[in-house]
């Protein structure tokens, strides 16, 4: 099995954030623009939401697993198709991101993979299709 480095990892979840932080970072500069301090949690909720969510709000797999050609699948090889809860399980773990890095970088699990039944595998359709180790 090939390992996806967590360079990888990474690079894949800053394109996620970029994503995410464009319309609340909008909404935020809105709610500045115009003295609507309601708005300004409203934000940072959406964002939280978008980053939590992502693996099943844009068709089966984020934009940055998009980009950098992975998919996430439970363990009997189906993709994410709008599994919200699946997805919230999955990423609750970036709230111990630090404890992630170490996992992965001793070859282990992701805790949100391993809470969510839910592994990293190249994309179906990338001509050297691979499984990824998660």
């Amino acid at each position: 099995m090939a390992q996806v480095y967590l360079s990888q990892r990474c690079a894949a979840l800053a394109i996620d954030l970029l994503v995410a932080a464009i319309p609340s970072y909008n909404l935020w500069l809105l709610a500045q623009a115009q003295h609507w301090t309601v708005l300004q949690p409203i934000a940072i909720l959406l964002f939280i939401t978008l980053v939590l969510l992502r693996d099943s709000l844009f068709v089966e797999q984020s934009i940055g697993k998009r980009i950098m050609m992975y998919q996430i699948v439970r363990k009997d090889h189906t993709a994410l198709r709008h599994n919200y809860r699946i997805s919230l399980l999955r990423n609750l773990s970036l709230f111990l991101l630090p404890l992630d890095i170490i996992r992965l970088w001793k070859g282990r699990q992701r805790l949100g993979d391993k809470w969510a039944g839910t592994r990293l595998v190249q994309q179906a359709g990338h001509a050297n299709f691979k499984r990824i180790t998660s």
